[in-house]
């Protein structure tokens, strides 16, 4: 994502500090695939349903997005770009989960591809991960092992 001007800024969920106070907004302006990204919750969820459904994404990326590269700790894997856990819950599904902050944002995506399930959290805000993690821990069945896990 890179910082065009002709940017609608008043749709954006700008990043606040403890105090409420905005952050200053850095405007990247050239492209960095792995930060920065500027994206709406509505196109994150169109992304993510597409990606549960493989769409556009040949069957040899997706395998290769999904496939275990190097043990982060013991049931915590990475992928291509994402963190993949093997055999979550009750019906032992993997989960695709990432994570990315900055000063006064936070947000992750945890997707349950076999059972067609994902969850998004977004925030703009200091305490964003605290949050998150009450939201993760309270939505989802399989919350507290995803927590335990990730190391949160």
């Amino acid at each position: 994502m890179i910082w065009r001007d002709q940017l609608d800024t008043t749709r954006l969920a700008l990043p606040h500090q403890e105090t409420g106070t905005l952050y200053e907004v850095y405007r990247r302006k050239e492209a960095v695939a792995s930060d920065d990204l500027m994206i709406s919750l509505q196109d994150m969820a169109t992304f993510g349903k597409a990606l549960i459904a493989q769409k556009n994404i040949s069957e040899k990326w997706y395998k290769e997005m999904i496939h275990p590269y190097s043990e982060m700790k013991p049931g915590t894997e990475m992928g291509l770009s994402w963190i993949v856990l093997p055999k979550v819950g009750t019906k032992e599904e993997y989960v695709l989960f990432n994570a990315g902050s900055d000063p006064g944002t936070n947000a992750i995506i945890a997707f349950f591809p076999e059972s067609q399930r994902g969850l998004i959290v977004m925030t703009n805000g200091d305490h964003g991960r605290d949050i998150i993690m009450k939201v993760v821990a309270a939505t989802l069945a399989e919350g507290p092992e995803l927590l335990q896990r990730l190391g949160g």
